[in-house]
């Protein structure tokens, strides 16, 4: 039922969608750093809307508590219901995020009934699903209920939202501590795709930004050196024998994309260096270039799960990942990342692996040369 909104064809119309709010959040950045007095700015980068209680409330949800806490309600079912302060700001949490999204379906739904979406209304992720669910006829012929449709919704905030800052923000970081990899990438964009237009007009394009070999390259090993979403888990459906260790039926197994990612035995000796040419055609090299870079190849792609695999593979993979390639276009073109000397963070796993207490970056205006040709 949700497939179709994540088609290909409807991902690159909500390109220039997704672009508004990546621009703002790029023209609040520029402002602050213009507004500073020596033309940079130290703050936190770490993707978050203050006041907001939708993102305030999920911000308690996934991130709110320990972890020891976050055990205890997997794996003993009735905890939730103890009335602990802990639980009782997750109800809360709860109700507002089902209330919002009520309020979400019902006015989408409004507009799309009264046929009232114009040429650039409509084409979000919300409408164009419950678009496609209006038009099938009964829950026997699959049809979402309003129950089944909020939930859906809800999903969609809280796990593209999040992983998609946290994501955006340990690039930052990354740009900061690698500043050749933050100066090829606004190369390749600035030669291919160039700067924004002063007219609010999204000169961006879902092929133009995944034709950028660099950008995707640096995306995908991101994902690898820093996955958004650390852990799953799975539960055995029968009995079972991995390396010698007997998984009987119903075992509750826990997969670790972080630890994988890792695996020297697969990506090489470097695996705890981040290195985006790993993920670049290896013939883009010379062959004195090639001998110091092992290659991901098909072969290795088992030990890469950013978004899982096979039919348990993310229904937002790509959705997520041109969304990430929008945010760092914004953030980018006309602004630099540096690191602040002495601060400390340490990964925080979660639902999302986030930096804590947040990542502060020096930012200041990137000058542009306009006698360099990109």
């Amino acid at each position: 039922m949700c497939s179709p909104a994540f088609s290909h064809n409807h991902i690159k119309e909500m390109v220039p969608t997704m672009a508004i709010p990546a621009q703002t959040l790029g023209k609040i950045w520029e402002g602050r750093v213009d507004a500073s007095e020596n033309g940079s700015v130290e703050f936190n980068v770490a993707l978050t809307v203050p006041g907001n209680e939708v993102s305030q409330a999920y911000h308690q949800l996934l991130t709110g508590v320990s972890l020891t806490t976050l055990m205890l309600r997997l794996y003993v079912p009735f905890y939730v219901d103890v009335p602990f302060k802990h639980n009782r700001i997750r109800k809360q949490s709860i109700q507002i995020i089902e209330q919002v999204t009520a309020k979400i379906i019902q006015k989408k739904r409004a507009r799309i009934l009264a046929d009232k979406e114009d040429s650039e209304d409509g084409k979000d992720l919300m409408s164009i699903l419950i678009r496609a669910n209006e038009q099938i006829g009964t829950l026997d012929d699959g049809r979402l209920t309003d129950t089944e449709l909020k939930a859906q919704i809800m999903t969609f905030i809280g796990a593209g939202h999040e992983t998609t800052a946290v994501t955006v923000t340990w690039m930052l970081h990354i740009f900061s501590t690698h500043p050749d990899v933050q100066r090829k990438v606004r190369q390749e964009m600035l030669r291919n795709i160039g700067l924004p237009t002063e007219d609010n007009k999204c000169p961006l394009s879902y092929d133009a930004l995944n034709a950028l070999p660099y950008l995707n390259a640096c995306v995908k090993e991101l994902l690898r050196f820093i996955p958004p979403v650390p852990n799953t888990s799975r539960v055995a459906t029968h009995d079972d024998k991995i390396l010698g260790y007997d998984i009987p039926k119903g075992t509750h197994i826990v997969l670790s994309a972080a630890a994988w990612h890792k695996l020297k035995s697969v990506y090489g000796e470097d695996a705890e260096e981040f290195k985006p040419e790993r993920w670049m055609d290896p013939s883009s090299f010379s062959e004195e270039e090639q001998k110091s870079i092992k290659f991901v190849t098909p072969d290795m792609t088992w030990a890469y799960i950013p978004f899982l695999t096979r039919p348990r593979n993310c229904i937002g993979s790509k959705f997520a990942t041109i969304g990430v390639k929008i945010l760092l276009y914004y953030l980018l073109m006309n602004l630099e990342y540096a690191p602040v000397p002495g601060f400390k963070f340490k990964k925080s796993p979660r639902f999302v692996m986030r930096p804590d207490p947040g990542m502060r970056l020096i930012v200041k205006r990137f000058q542009h040369d306009t006698h360099v040709t990109y």
